[in-house]
């Protein structure tokens, strides 16, 4: 995992996720999509970021398994 900007389910920005290992509950596919290194996906991982907020969201094109596009195997659909 990468360090990436968490947003809450609306697309606002939050706070931030920091690299390496993180617990993530579940994700989902919010309607929008973000683009990081040329790959595109509208699926986001739930999760609580480094700042404190709770229940916020990350793409998972910045999580091992996520370069695809879409969800990530063997995360729960939310």
């Amino acid at each position: 995992m990468r360090s990436a900007t968490s947003t809450r389910y609306d697309g606002g920005e939050m706070g931030t996720v920091g690299s390496g290992p993180h617990v993530f509950f579940c994700q989902v596919d919010l309607d929008r999509s973000e683009t990081y290194g040329g790959r595109t996906s509208r699926w986001f991982a739930r999760t609580d970021d480094d700042s404190g907020n709770t229940n916020v969201y990350l793409s998972v094109l910045h999580l091992s398994g996520g370069a695809g596009g879409g969800p990530v195997e063997g995360l729960r659909v939310c």
